[in-house]
Order: C-alpha cells, then structure tokens, then sequence
C-alpha cells in the first residue's frame, strides 16, 4: 500500500508476510502517522486494545465490502482460518 493511501481511521490489514506471524492478516485502524507523508510510519489500534507501528508496504486497505457489523472491524479477515483470543474490553459509560 502506498504512503499516500493510508489515512487516519481507515481499516487496513496486516500483510500475510509481516514478520510478527500472530499479527499476519489482522484487521485494525489506523490512529495516528508518523513521519513524512512520503514513507511514513502508522499506529493501528486492534480489537484487543493492543496497537502496532507498521510502515505503509506492512499493510494492505480493507476492502469496502467488509461487514461493518460482523465483529471483524479490526479482527482476523474472514478468509483467515487461524484465530487470535480477544479479550473482553467492558463498556463505556455513555456509548
């Protein structure tokens, strides 16, 4: 994925060859970028409450046909087989 492409709060997905193996094919945000718009580097926030720095060629755009609602929003892709334990993150007061 270029640069340039990656913009704040966009879902994106690790790549399949990322060398953290328990991190490969997970789905998460993007919070914040580091560096010159040109090779940057990138904050994603997963599901679990855990964040990553990744730079721009780690990640991949999730496509816009990903369900929203299905749980996957920053999770493992559907056509992931392996699966991550999550932790369970209690509610906010007025959400």
């Amino acid at each position: 994925m270029r640069s340039e492409a990656v913009e704040i709060g966009m879902l994106v997905q690790v790549n399949k060859g990322f060398r953290k193996p328990h991190l490969q094919g997970l789905i998460g945000s993007v919070k914040q970028r580091y560096g010159d718009v040109s090779y940057a580097a990138f904050e994603v926030y997963f599901r679990d409450g855990s964040s990553e720095l990744f730079w721009h060629h780690e990640l991949e755009a999730v496509p816009e046909s990903l369900p929203r609602e299905s749980g996957l929003r920053c999770g493992r892709h559907p056509t992931q087989r392996q699966t991550v334990p999550t932790r369970e993150v209690g509610s906010i007061k007025g959400a």
